[in-house]
């Protein structure tokens, strides 16, 4: 190659004769009239058809071989063995291994067909999670965006969202059914983590769900904030689809501590599912959190698409407990 383009350059460039560049470079005329024509080597090409006396007044009986084993089944078709065999009978006198690599060539020579299904049914969607960048108040922000779309027409609903997570997964569908006006028979998911942790068997499925005591919450918080972990610690608490805080009440809060309880709050709103379990009517909340203002704007996000359980009755310890003196 390098000898090529110093020719090439030699006598294009430089002006050298072709004469005298024959004779220089100690090639042949036509070999330069190659070089000239051609800026790269154009390789070996083969000019006359390759001559096959032994094999090659069979090919056409080959063909019919391969042609018939498109209609028999695995059982029945002809093997090249059987070929050799069926042509042996025949006149022929070539070896096996001319018959195999003649039909290797000519299988790797033949079209293959590829099925592609270009049609789906109506009614049926698929749903999917992505993510980009958008500029929201001057700030460039990685955003979500909830994608259903209907397969047999191509109509696609996109939503964006803060993050990924089971609340987004389920107000996308909500808002989605609502947009196309009706439910589709069928819906194709990707397994995405925001709707299963695991994969437990057929129809089996399990969500992320932690549970805290709020005190022993609110304490592990504040020894965060001391060892400078806190944010860990939130990332952690926002990775479950499910917050279950249980005893609000019975241990009033410091100011610190009231504040880390409502930023779990306020960091879970619209984006996790929480339970809280209390003894304590709404109005008395203040007590335990200290700050009128505080109390009020988390109950704003705590009742915000609310379902309020009232267990009313008599303690099932204190059943227990006398179960167990009759005993």
């Amino acid at each position: 190659m390098e000898q090529w383009t110093e020719i090439r350059r030699a006598v294009v460039v430089d002006g050298l004769s072709k004469r005298e560049a024959c004779r220089q470079f100690g090639i042949h005329f036509k070999t330069l009239q190659k070089i000239l024509t051609h800026p790269v080597p154009p390789g070996y090409q083969r000019v006359a058809k390759l001559d096959r006396p032994t094999i090659g007044p069979w090919l056409g009986r080959l063909g019919e071989f391969l042609e018939a084993n498109r209609q028999l089944s695995r059982k029945q078709r002809y093997t090249v063995k059987r070929m050799w065999d069926v042509l042996k009978d025949e006149g022929f006198t070539g070896g096996y291994t001319t018959v195999k690599d003649a039909v290797r060539q000519m299988r790797a020579a033949a079209p293959r067909e590829v099925f592609m299904p270009l049609t789906q049914p109506p009614g049926e969607a698929q749903v999917d999670f992505g993510h980009a960048l958008a500029c929201i108040g001057g700030h460039l922000t990685k955003i979500t965006f909830f994608v259903m779309s209907l397969v047999h027409s191509d109509a696609m609903f996109v939503m964006a969202f803060p993050r990924e997570c089971t609340e987004v997964f389920l107000e996308g569908h909500v808002t989605a059914f609502r947009f196309f006006g009706f439910v589709p028979k069928r819906i194709s998911y990707d397994n995405t983590r925001v709707a299963v942790a695991g994969i437990l068997g057929p129809h089996a499925r399990k969500l992320t769900v932690a549970f805290f005591g709020v005190t022993a919450l609110v304490t592990g918080l504040l020894e965060g904030r001391e060892d400078r972990r806190l944010e860990r610690l939130f990332k952690q608490l926002s990775r479950f689809d499910l917050l279950i805080l249980d005893e609000l009440g019975y241990v009033p809060f410091t100011k610190a501590g009231a504040e880390l309880l409502f930023e779990v709050v306020s960091r879970a709103y619209e984006r996790q599912s929480l339970i809280v379990t209390t003894n304590l009517p709404f109005e008395q909340w203040v007590e335990v959190c200290g700050s009128e203002r505080l109390t009020g704007a988390m109950l704003d996000r705590l009742t915000h698409r609310v379902h309020i359980i009232e267990a009313n009755g008599d303690s099932y310890r204190l059943k227990d407990n006398q179960r167990r003196k009759q005993a």
